[in-house]
């Protein structure tokens, strides 16, 4: 009974790592309008300084980018648990 309650805890924690995987994904979608809707900085306003949106957008590029990246990985290691049972 060990193994069995070994292997539905790996399970779990597997769902949740890639739930949470999938939850960034969702919350990209958000960002990417805001930056669409943002402007030009004042080159005027010194008050306080903020990225511009295409230095934001390569930012979410390169997040979505290494979040492909984890989603091939979890999923390799994913075959590698079926095989062994969800054997950690």
């Amino acid at each position: 009974m060990q193994i069995v309650a070994v292997n539905e805890h790996a399970q779990k924690r597997y769902k949740e790592f890639t739930t949470a995987i999938a939850h960034v994904n969702d919350l990209i979608v958000p960002i990417d309008k805001l930056i669409n809707r943002m402007e030009r900085p004042n080159a005027r306003f010194r008050g306080w300084r903020m990225k511009r949106p295409d230095e934001l957008k390569a930012i979410v590029k390169k997040l979505r980018n290494q979040l492909e990246l984890l989603t091939e990985q979890a999923k390799k290691y994913e075959k590698e648990l079926v095989s062994r049972d969800w054997r950690v």
